[in-house]
């Protein structure tokens, strides 16, 4: 799997400013002219890790939204949802009540980067 990230980023902005260096017209300019575009090719790929930080952070929040949103239409829409709700598997209704399925098992944490294998039965 390929890592992303901060060393990524400025990598992929130092080759830009190499090809913009490499590509930037010999006759007649200035040096300068080469150098303040690749301060911008510079300002832009911060620009971009910034965005992309800022949507990636916007993520659980997107995702809990959708899921409200799904039930939402799908309750509207007649039907019935099945979810957890207080270690319970629950059956909601379209006219708001509920019915227990069954009881759901107590969730077992993991720390990053930690290994756990399940036991087989």
């Amino acid at each position: 799997m390929k890592k992303t990230g901060h060393n990524a980023i400025n990598k992929q902005a130092t080759t830009s400013i190499v090809r913009a260096e490499a590509t930037a017209p010999k006759s007649g300019k200035k040096a300068g002219s080469a150098v303040s575009s690749c301060t911008s090719v510079k300002v832009q790929a911060f620009r971009t890790e910034k965005a992309m930080k800022n949507n990636e952070d916007r993520i659980p929040q997107l995702a809990a939204d959708a899921v409200k949103q799904a039930r939402a239409i799908t309750l509207s829409a007649g039907r019935s949802v099945v979810e957890v709700v207080d270690g319970k598997l629950v059956e909601t209704l379209p006219d708001g009540s509920f019915k227990v399925i069954r009881l759901i098992a107590s969730s077992t944490s993991v720390a990053p980067e930690k290994r756990f294998i399940r036991k087989a039965k």
